[in-house]
C-alpha cells in the first residue's frame, strides 16, 4: 500500500513538473515573441541581426512542438515561425512549415490560412502557378466556408494577373473598374 502511494505521489510530481517545464517554456517563447513582434513591426527588412533573433526563436517554436506534439500551442507555432520565416524572406522553410501545419494539424483553425499563405507565396513570391493552384484548390474543397476562400475560383483564373483579379472581383460585387474614380482624379 505505502508502495502504491509512493509511486503515485511519484507521477503526480512529475506530470506537475513537467506542466511547470512547459509553463517556462511557453513564457520564455512569449518574451521572444514580443520582443521580435516589436522587431517585425518596426521593420519591413530584417537585417542580419534580427534574422538571428528570428531564427532563435524558430527554434524554440519549433523545440516546443517536438517536445509537445499534441498540444494546442503547436499549430499557432508553426504559423509563426512560418511568419518569421516569410519575413526574412525564406520561403522555401516558409512553406515547409506551412506544409506541416496544413498535415499534422488538420483540425486546427489555422489551417485554411494556411493554404492562403503558401497559395500566395508560390504564386507572387516563386510564381509557381501550378503549386498555388494546388494550395487554392485545397482551400476551395475542404474549406469552403473560411472567408478565405471567398473569391478564390476568381484567384485560381486569374492566377499570375493581379489587375484581372482586381476587375473581376470588383465586377462580382457590382463595381465596375470603369466607373470607379482614380485617386489621382480624387486629388
Amino acid at each position: 500500500m505505502n508502495r502504491a502511494y509512493g509511486l503515485m505521489l511519484m507521477i503526480v510530481a512529475c506530470t506537475f513538473a513537467s506542466c511547470d517545464q512547459r509553463g517556462k517554456e511557453i513564457k520564455e517563447i512569449d518574451a521572444m515573441a514580443v520582443k521580435m513582434d516589436s522587431v517585425a513591426k518596426a521593420n519591413p527588412v530584417f537585417t542580419v541581426a534580427h534574422k538571428v533573433e528570428a531564427e532563435a526563436l524558430i527554434t524554440e517554436y519549433l523545440e516546443f512542438v517536438r517536445q509537445y506534439p499534441k498540444d494546442t500551442l503547436c499549430a499557432q507555432y508553426l504559423m509563426s515561425a512560418a511568419r518569421l520565416y516569410e519575413k526574412m524572406p525564406a520561403v522555401k522553410e516558409e512553406l515547409q512549415l506551412l506544409d506541416r501545419l496544413i498535415e499534422e494539424y488538420p483540425a486546427s483553425p489555422l489551417v485554411p490560412q494556411a493554404l492562403i499563405t503558401a497559395a500566395n507565396s508560390c504564386e507572387l513570391v516563386l510564381r509557381d502557378y501550378n503549386r498555388a493552384i494546388a494550395y487554392y484548390r485545397t482551400l476551395q474543397e475542404k474549406y469552403p466556408d473560411s472567408p478565405y476562400s471567398k473569391n478564390i475560383d476568381l484567384q485560381i483564373e486569374f492566377i499570375g494577373d493581379p489587375d484581372g483579379l482586381f476587375t473581376a472581383i470588383m465586377e462580382r460585387a457590382g463595381k465596375p473598374v470603369d466607373t470607379l474614380e482614380s485617386v489621382n482624379a480624387v486629388k
